[in-house]
């Protein structure tokens, strides 16, 4: 929601649009498709934000590679298709070529062209599952409680379910084809926002997206943690009584592990718990950073814990998986920040 007052909305929106397109005009390779493809590139360049249309626009050039490096065509047919997407991003710049011509040419005149950030310290990774551990913009706190500043910028987080089931499709059976893809994209994606050592430092080197801000890659991690999810929740439905149990154990690792590992390293925040609760509930002014950090935590513990008991119901496979799923259905909408 935070997004939707800036531009950077305009592109983020059409990512799932552009890899839909991508998947067509691979498997058909139609002027149409070209065509279709083309058309939403070139809205990308268009919503305002050439950044965010590159932030985009790379996956969906890794996976034009991806999906016909893989997907055994005739050398013919295979280049044919290369031609046409690249036909289709030419079509795409010429579409946004009214906003990027005056774009490049108020460059020129800019004291300051660089928009290139350092990548996030990897503590600020707890904001996957615990949001609010820097607390939360619209509670007004009078207190400083550090970690990464931005809200909107530091913050994918997926929702209990998503991430548990994202989780439990990568561990329970070896991914392959587009599967594959999503996590090499889900993993890549993390290595640039976050202070992970060589990949950090390389990609912020290359031309052009040394002048990117990459922290905003997290709208990559969150679309590809996304279809993660979605895999993670057919490997559910079909996979083997192994493979669900595989996925059960890894969610209720995940679920419990991370805030048992924090109070135990915080024993006397267990004793604020109900002021911590109470004061969030109301407004949460007045509290301090281990109440946060400590409400942060056990929201995390509740909701990871339910969805963790979901997917046990889901594994099972019992008369009562059609009420797990509506449950898990009704969580995924009210549990994101």
């Amino acid at each position: 929601m935070i997004w939707l007052t800036h531009p950077h909305a305009n592109a983020y929106f059409l990512l799932p649009w552009l890899f839909l397109l991508a998947e067509r005009l691979c498997r058909r390779g139609r002027l149409v498709d070209v065509a279709g493809l083309g058309a939403v590139s070139g809205l990308t360049w268009l919503g305002g934000h050439p950044h965010a249309a590159i932030i985009v626009g790379l996956p969906v050039v890794a996976w034009v590679g991806f999906r016909l490096a893989s997907a055994g065509l005739p050398s013919g047919v295979a280049w044919r298709r290369v031609a046409l997407a690249t036909g289709a991003a030419i079509l795409g710049l010429a579409l946004g070529a009214i906003m990027l011509v005056p774009f490049f040419e108020a460059l020129g005149h800019a004291t300051q062209t660089s928009r290139g950030t350092p990548p996030f310290e990897l503590s600020a990774g707890l904001a996957f599952l615990f949001p609010e551990f820097w607390d939360r913009p619209d509670r007004f706190l009078s207190e400083g409680f550090g970690g990464p500043v931005n809200f909107s910028e530091r913050t994918g987080y997926l929702g209990a379910v998503p991430t548990l089931l994202a989780i439990g499709g990568l561990v329970c059976r070896r991914p392959r084809g587009p599967h594959l893809f999503v996590g090499l994209l889900l993993a890549v994606g993390l290595l640039i926002a976050f202070d992970s050592g060589p990949v950090a430092s390389a990609v912020r080197e290359v031309p052009v997206l040394s002048q990117v801000n990459l922290l905003r890659v997290l709208i990559v991690v969150s679309f590809a943690g996304a279809l993660s999810a979605a895999y993670g929740l057919q490997r559910l439905l079909d996979g083997s009584g192994r493979e669900r149990r595989r996925m059960l154990v890894a969610g209720s690792v995940l679920a419990l592990v991370p805030p048992l590992v924090w109070l135990g390293g915080h024993p006397s925040a267990i004793a604020d718990t109900g002021d911590a609760l109470r004061a969030s509930l109301e407004s949460g002014i007045g509290l301090t950073t281990e109440q946060v950090e400590l409400w942060a935590v056990i929201r995390w513990l509740v909701v990871g814990s339910a969805a963790a008991a979901i997917i046990a119901l889901l594994a099972r496979r019992s008369r009562h998986a059609g009420l797990a799923a509506g449950v898990a259905i009704g969580l995924t909408a009210v549990d994101p920040s």
